[in-house]
Order: structure tokens, then C-alpha cells, then sequence
């Protein structure tokens, strides 16, 4: 009897994961081909908590970026650092320098990614994907849940967001107050290449 749970318990794991397989492979061969970002269109928000002005707010342009989904699925986009806007003059100028961002050395923030998984966790974001973000010359593998929204034929949205430790970038100024983590969030238009 144990056995024959177990078999069973076996071939519906099998099944169940077969179908999460080809589920996803169904709603990633929705967006084949390639798709150039529309910059214009295009940027990256950001919060950080800090305890005496509550949220710091802020954005950056979108430099460049595609996704090119053909045998994978292939993520690639590159920030201009240099664009960074809070509102504030004065802290935008500190944010660029090389107590932050060091805007003048590394311009542009990387982030690559050729892994892309249905996500699980957080029921706003249907992707989830690992890949390399670069800041300040660093590089370390940060996870970024997604979507992919079709706005006509040849058109998509991709929003997303991740949680960034800005001590791992060495962007480790001690503002009083200032906490470590910041929200990240990008969306993006993108448009289908023929």
C-alpha cells in the first residue's frame, strides 16, 4: 500500500511539473522574437527608506535594451546612471558622485539575464528572472520579478521589480538614517523587430 502512494504521489509530481514546464513555454512563446526597448518610452524608478524624510524617490533614463527570446528567453538593459532625478538638485549632485553612484567613473548600470522562470512567490508578477546587475564596476546576481503585457501586435510592456542591497555596490555612504535597501522598479516598451 505505502508503495503504491508512493508511485502515485511520484507520477503526479511528474505531471504536475510537466504541465508547469509546458505552461510556461506556452506564455513565453507568446513574445518569440526580438524586441528593442523603447527608451522614450522607458525608466526606472527607485525608493529607499530613510527614517527622518521617509521615502527618497527617484528615476533614471533607460539607456538601451532588448529582449530577444528565440531558443531562450535573453534579457539585456543598460541604465544611465548620470540621468538620476529625486527633485533635488543638490542630492541628485551627491547621488552622482563618488559617495553613490560615482557617475563620472561608471555611467551606466548593466543588467543581463538568460534564466527565466514562472514566478511563484508574489502573485502581481507572473516571470521571474536571475541575472547580473553591475553598479560601480560590481557585479552580483540579483533576482527581478516581471511582466510582459501585449500593447498591440508589434508592442509589449515589461514592468518589474527587485530589491537591491546598496552595500553590495559599494554605493555605502552612511547618510544618517538612510536604510540599506532600496525598491527598484523598471517599465519599459518595447517593440518588435522584423
Amino acid at each position: 500500500m505505502m508503495k503504491e502512494l508512493k508511485n502515485f504521489i511520484g507520477i503526479l509530481l511528474l505531471v504536475l511539473y510537466s504541465f508547469s514546464i509546458k505552461a510556461q513555454s506556452n506564455v513565453i512563446e507568446k513574445y518569440k522574437g526580438n524586441w528593442e526597448f523603447k527608451t522614450t518610452e522607458s525608466k526606472l524608478t527607485f525608493k529607499i527608506g530613510n527614517m527622518f524624510i521617509f521615502n527618497v524617490k527617484g528615476e533614471m533614463s533607460v539607456k538601451s535594451g532588448f529582449l530577444k527570446n528565440d531558443d531562450q528567453l535573453k534579457i539585456e538593459v543598460l541604465i544611465n546612471a548620470s540621468s538620476i532625478n529625486t527633485g533635488i538638485n543638490k542630492r541628485d549632485d551627491h547621488l552622482k558622485s563618488e559617495d553613490f553612484f560615482y557617475t563620472e567613473k561608471y555611467p551606466l548600470i548593466e543588467f543581463s539575464s538568460s534564466r527565466v522562470e514562472m514566478n511563484k512567490t508574489d502573485e502581481e508578477y507572473a516571470f521571474q528572472t536571475k541575472g547580473m546587475l553591475k553598479i560601480r564596476g560590481i557585479e552580483k546576481e540579483e533576482l527581478v520579478l516581471f511582466n510582459i503585457e501585449q500593447v498591440s501586435k508589434s508592442e509589449i510592456l515589461i514592468t518589474g521589480k527587485a530589491k537591491i542591497n546598496r552595500l553590495d555596490y559599494d554605493v555605502d555612504y552612511q547618510m544618517a538614517g538612510m536604510d540599506d535597501n532600496a525598491t527598484v522598479k523598471l517599465e519599459v516598451k518595447a517593440i518588435l523587430q522584423k
